[in-house]
């Protein structure tokens, strides 16, 4: 992976949790959002929003 896609990546997930912390999830599986990988946090997004 290079720089920029890890950079890409970090955002997407940054997103992510700011989006989920919206919707009031601050954990998952006992865990705090930022340790969790990107797609339990996509999937539990997509859970949310659907």
């Amino acid at each position: 992976m290079n720089k920029q896609s890890t950079i890409e990546e970090e955002q997407k997930k940054d997103d992510l949790i700011d989006n989920l912390m919206k919707l009031g999830v601050f954990k998952l599986q006992d865990l705090q959002l930022y340790q969790v990988s990107l797609e339990v946090l996509k999937k539990e997004y997509k859970k949310r929003t659907n």
